[in-house]
């Protein structure tokens, strides 16, 4: 057997077992590029071949020739069929490959979340739960300032100024994801008995 004979089922067995298992998508990447290359050479070897084979004075054993041009075209359409299926393992192996080194990050980043949504549900759910009792309590102080100022002796120009809770306006209050459904204040009156939401 030949040297290039030797080199073509070595190339052949290399393709066979990374089809069956590939080590790593590099490995797989220089196969494809052995693969490539062969594919050019056989063609080429092909070419060479018939143009011999015709060629009464070049080659008077012409069966000889044409057989060799024959040998040389099943292997080119040997490595041409087998090309695809080295590019998909190569794919396959490439995502394997990417998806292993993206899990651990995905992971690390998803545990930083969990522990940052804990610690913010629990903080944010505290602070609405402080503005909604401020308010409540703000009401109240509202409604004694209120009776207060109504019941004034007259003559007495004396008033309390009531607590300015017109910017609750901007405050909607209602069903939040992370604490479920908060206490909204009643009623908000502001100087002048208006109620204000």
């Amino acid at each position: 057997m030949t040297k290039r004979h030797n080199g073509e089922d070595l190339l052949e067995q290399s393709i066979i077992s990374t089809l069956k298992s590939a080590e790593s998508s590099a490995e797989i990447g220089e196969l494809i590029a052995k693969v490539e290359r062969s594919i050019a050479e056989a063609e080429q070897e092909a070419r060479d071949a018939e143009r011999t084979a015709t060629d009464i004075e070049a080659s008077p054993g012409g069966p000889v020739a044409f057989a060799r041009a024959q040998e040389a075209h099943q292997r080119h359409s040997r490595l041409v069929a087998v090309l695809p299926k080295l590019q998909a393992r190569y794919a396959e192996v490439s995502e394997q490959e990417y998806s292993a080194q993206w899990v651990p990050e995905y992971r690390e980043v998803k545990a930083e979340r969990d522990a940052f949504v804990a610690d913010f549900t629990q903080q944010v759910t505290s602070a609405i739960n402080q503005i909604v009792d401020l308010l409540n309590r703000a009401q109240q102080v509202n409604q004694q300032i209120s009776h207060v100022n109504v019941s004034a002796p007259a003559g007495d120009g004396r008033r309390i100024e009531t607590i300015d809770l017109r910017f609750s306006n901007e405050l909607r209050f209602g069903r939040f994801p992370w604490s479920g459904t908060l206490a909204r204040p009643e009623r908000m009156e502001p100087c002048g008995g208006r109620d204000v939401r």
